[in-house]
């Protein structure tokens, strides 16, 4: 075996240990090498083909890390069916309340109205939230809403 193959080789036992969690110098010994010299270690390092697979690594583990919505939400998931199979129906509410709030299910609805025209604004001051929803065509139960004035000259 050439010394170019058993470069190859250890350069990939390096980059396995890495993989594996060793720090380093760790991962420089089990590749092989005898010596502990910093120098082979920062040439090591440096190598593009190394550098290359190090780099694949550090993005494979970042992406299994990323955190998304769905990923939260099926652990949400699984520990309501946990809870289910345990028959803790409190945590069950609870993992529901959660995917609920997620999902934004709790959030007050925003509707906006623009109103153009020449109508008297005491005409509409003048209207409770109500009576200005029934002319609208829109009945609610209940309505929170904030009001704005703009002037548009």
């Amino acid at each position: 075996m050439g010394n170019s193959a058993k470069n190859g080789l250890k350069h990939a036992k390096f980059v396995e240990g890495i993989m594996m969690g060793m720090t380093d110098v760790q991962a420089f010994k089990r590749a092989g090498y005898t010596q502990n010299c910093a120098d082979t270690l920062n040439n090591l390092k440096k190598n593009p083909w190394v550098v290359e697979q190090l780099n694949k690594v550090v993005d494979n583990v970042s992406h299994r890390a990323r955190v998304t919505r769905t990923k939260v939400e099926g652990i949400v998931l699984e520990a309501v069916d946990i809870a289910r199979m345990k028959a803790e129906p409190g945590d069950m509410i609870r993992g529901a309340s959660e995917l609920n709030r997620m999902n934004g299910y709790y959030a007050a609805e925003k509707k906006e109205i623009s109103l153009e025209g020449h109508i008297e604004v005491q005409q509409i001051e003048a209207l409770s939230d109500t009576e200005l929803l029934e002319l609208l065509g829109d009945k609610p139960d209940a309505i929170e809403a904030e009001f704005e004035r703009i002037d548009s000259d």
